[in-house]
């Protein structure tokens, strides 16, 4: 059957055909590219997480998506919700948009916690999320195990201007905050940005930006606001790790006197033991000196007796 190529019903079924073959075509392209897109934005909320603890530094020569999964596998060994009264919720901490989170009521958040080990040192990791100059800042703060000494920062920015907001991105800027407090005693004061050189620096406070005093205020804001919902997580699991070491303080302390305790026994049992025998030994002596004298005696007897006979 020959096929008229000018008749109309075929330059439609052609057309349909084609466009079907580039639809598809474009669908199975989007979808790859939305794959890939998604891992990678994986990959980069992983190594900002890491990097924030100060892990995944030395990407040079390395593939990075494999490198830094295995990086997260070995440092975070957990990662999970809590809710602003400090209790574990169930959920993804992962996949949990800290932003929208933020945006509802307080009683209503889940808000994400990472847990980095390195070598039985714990860190705990919690996202920030706030407004700069002409966008939206964002970042990692790593608390030490008391829950109020900074132990390293990561922050990232979408649009702030370069050389002066934009500097919130750099090292330089994000070592300010290592070993800076969020706790004033028991008051909640976070990590004040102020002016540069404006004031002397505090255990809670760090330079701003030269240039840069609208993203500075921006940031100290969204540290403040961001773990101000977490201060009820950080009093309870401050509680139960005191609590726990007064028990192990206590329960070292019990072993330790049991332990004098049984050497006090011990030496109280061979002391015993000693002048139990010094006196078997005494009491022996006394034995062998009397049957001494006792056989002396009834050898003078017989001699005695042999003289008069004679």
């Amino acid at each position: 059957m020959k096929i008229n190529t000018n008749s109309n019903s075929y330059t439609v079924i052609y057309s349909a055909i084609l466009v079907i073959a580039v639809a598809a075509l474009l669908a199975f392209t989007a979808n790859t590219l939305k794959i890939r897109q998604n891992k990678n934005k994986e990959i980069e909320k992983k190594m900002n997480i890491l990097r924030s603890a100060g892990k995944a530094g030395d990407l040079e020569g390395k593939d990075k998506n494999t490198y830094i999964e295995n990086e997260y596998k070995k440092y975070i060994v957990d990662a999970f919700l809590i809710n602003t009264k400090g209790e574990k919720i169930e959920g993804d901490a992962f996949n949990t948009n800290i932003k929208e989170e933020l945006a509802k009521p307080a009683g209503d958040q889940r808000l994400p916690v990472f847990v980095c080990n390195d070598n039985g040192a714990e860190l705990y990791i919690l996202p920030v999320h706030g407004k700069g100059l002409w966008g939206a800042i964002w970042g990692y703060i790593s608390l030490q195990s008391d829950f109020n000494t900074v132990f390293g920062t990561t922050f990232d920015h979408a649009s702030e201007t370069p050389g002066l907001g934009a500097e919130i991105a750099t090292i330089p800027f994000q070592k300010q905050f290592k070993n800076k407090k969020i706790f004033d005693g028991s008051k909640f004061v976070s990590v004040e940005i102020i002016k540069n050189g404006s004031a002397p620096l505090t255990d809670h406070s760090v330079d701003g930006i030269s240039g840069g005093t609208i993203t500075s205020k921006a940031l100290g804001k969204m540290l403040f606001n961001c773990l101000l919902g977490y201060q009820t997580y950080f009093a309870r699991e401050k509680e139960m790790k005191e609590a726990a070491e007064r028990a192990k303080k206590e329960a070292e302390e019990r072993a330790l006197r049991q332990a004098q305790e049984a050497e006090e026994r011990a030496r109280l049992e061979a002391e015993a033991e000693k002048a139990k025998k010094d006196a078997a030994r005494r009491r022996a002596l006394r034995e062998a000196e009397e049957a001494a004298a006792a056989e002396s005696s009834e050898t003078s007897t017989s001699t005695s007796t042999e003289s008069q006979n004679n």
